[in-house]
């Protein structure tokens, strides 16, 4: 989770369509700049590669769903 402007925590979450989840958890685990934030963030994969709003539109809402109920 982040912190915005002295305020509680942000939920933090990633949808990856272009890495694996076993990628994205050794890259959070290296410090890779692009992933340090995401080390207590919800992952979520989705192996669509680029445009998952395109390519899987309803496997993305059904994603998109279930991180915003949290």
């Amino acid at each position: 989770m982040g912190e915005v402007g002295g305020g509680g925590p942000v939920p933090t979450a990633l949808v990856a369509s272009t890495f694996p989840l076993s990628v994205v958890r050794q890259m959070i685990r290296e410090e890779h700049p692009f992933f340090t934030g995401l080390a207590d963030g919800h992952l979520h994969e989705l192996p669509t590669g680029h445009w998952p709003m395109l390519s899987e539109p309803k496997a993305l809402t059904d994603v998109l769903d279930l991180i915003a109920r949290g």
